[in-house]
């Protein structure tokens, strides 16, 4: 992902806290850094019912959003990558 100049962003927020605690220790084995969304309500801003089982890819300029994509598959991913 810092290769590509990427983020990966997880929404715990919804997790109970027990099961929390489990996912982040396991978060804690990845070899880069995970921003965590563990507030209900900034997780709200991002959520899309209608494809929740994708992974949204915000693309930025500056911090500025260039482009808002859901990915279902894995080559589209890696393309989008």
């Amino acid at each position: 992902l810092s290769i590509r100049d990427a983020m990966f962003v997880a929404d715990v927020s919804a997790m109970p806290k027990i099961i929390r605690w489990f996912v982040l220790d396991d978060l804690d084995n990845h070899p880069y850094s995970i921003v965590l969304i563990q507030d209900e309500n900034i997780s709200k801003i991002y959520k899309d019912e209608k494809n929740i089982e994708k992974v949204l890819i915000v693309t930025l300029d500056n911090m500025k959003v260039l482009k808002i994509e859901h990915i279902d598959n894995v080559k589209d991913l890696e393309n989008s990558l």
